[in-house]
């Protein structure tokens, strides 16, 4: 691929197609995840966002994946990284809200096909350095890693996030929601780098985060004792100004099974119902659905039988605990600033602690050629 390389679909899609058949030709039998594997471990970082317009700005993860194709390297690569569960290899954090300080983990597969032992360098970098949301997160790497000839380890990568130094999230679904270079500020990423006399491979990683609030009702239940009216006490304990939207609650629906749920490189979603509430808005009723996951944040999404129907004013509340009037109604935690896109789950997926033999040999390599 030229220097200039080409960032459109159209583009990118034939170079990538031709990239992988050339690998394939080489390595007979070979995975798509081994292929993939070389692709994005040997292309090159440094591409820039628009020299026209930002100079020498880095192309954020979200843009670029892991980089522009370079398969001379992936030819040559004697070292293959790549995130097993994710089917990737790109380390992903995802979109999160957070309301306190929370840690994310990923593993990855180091994979050394050749017949000797190797001790790899391991580092840890940010795109944009100077980017002031880089204050908010720690992470957590070995300093090195030791491989097995023909054999494999797992490279645990941890970042912690203080959500009181991420920068303030602008984003929104109106005038702000297609901003590109807004979303490439608020972004924090970089890569993880591998490195040893014979080669150097590096895996992106990245993460979209915010600060959210954690607004709670003191208790379950809102007691009227024959009145028609009651008060119930609502506790931020966020990072961020919190809201809440009072609904009449209607009922529950059971979390859907795991199993029931996309998988990586599913061409579907899965809308998880788990509340269901209704409230009189002058003469249009809206209903407010709050999907299952953490139980931490929850979005609240409002329809309406009007289809000019607008959104109530929302309350704001601050660290401080508030007291709202409310009849036979339950308030729904939201996170401030709603973004663009719904809350990720937390479910964190069991770690595998096994220490892996040298002779294994993970399913998405075949045969381990060097």
């Amino acid at each position: 691929m030229a220097a200039r390389g080409l960032l459109d679909r159209s583009g990118a899609t034939p170079m990538v197609a031709g990239s992988a058949a050339l690998l394939l030709e080489a390595f007979k039998g070979a995975t798509p995840a081994e292929i993939k594997a070389r692709l994005m471990n040997t292309s090159d970082t440094h591409v820039l966002t628009a020299p026209n317009l930002f100079g020498n700005q880095l192309a954020p993860a979200t843009r670029i994946g892991a980089g522009e194709v370079r398969v001379d390297r992936a030819l040559a690569a004697k070292t293959l990284a790549f995130v097993a569960e994710d089917e990737s290899a790109a380390i992903s954090f995802g979109y999160a809200a957070i309301a306190s300080r929370q840690e994310f983990r990923k593993n990855v597969q180091v994979f050394n096909p050749t017949n000797a032992a190797r001790t790899y360098a391991v580092a840890f970098s940010f795109r944009d350095a100077a980017n002031p949301g880089v204050a908010a997160v720690s992470a957590r790497v070995p300093s090195s890693i030791q491989v097995p000839a023909r054999g494999l380890r797992e490279l645990e990568v941890r970042i912690t996030v203080d959500p009181a130094k991420l920068q303030t999230w602008t984003l929104n679904g109106g005038s702000q929601g297609g901003n590109g270079q807004l979303l490439t500020q608020l972004e924090l990423d970089g890569h993880v780098t591998l490195s040893d006399k014979l080669d150097t491979v590096s895996l992106p990683w990245s993460l979209v985060a915010h600060r959210a609030a954690d607004v709670r009702t003191e208790g379950d239940e809102v007691e009227l004792e024959g009145r028609t009216s009651a008060s119930v006490q609502l506790r931020n304990g966020g990072a961020a100004d919190g809201r809440v939207e009072v609904f009449a609650w209607t009922g529950s629906s059971k979390k859907i099974s795991r199993r029931l749920l996309p998988k990586p490189g599913d061409n579907f979603a899965v809308i998880d119902l788990g509340q269901v509430g209704v409230r009189l808005a002058g003469s249009a009723v809206q209903f407010g659905i709050t999907p299952s996951g953490s139980a931490r944040t929850r979005t609240t999404r409002r329809s309406s039988t009007s289809p000019s129907t607008s959104t109530a004013t929302a309350t704001r509340t601050s660290s401080s605990s508030t007291r709202r009037t409310a009849g036979s109604e339950r308030a729904d935690r939201t996170s401030s600033s709603s973004p663009t896109c719904a809350p990720a789950r937390r479910e964190r997926r069991p770690l595998r602690r096994r220490r892996l033999s040298s002779s294994w040999t993970p399913t998405w390599i075949r045969g381990g050629r060097s």
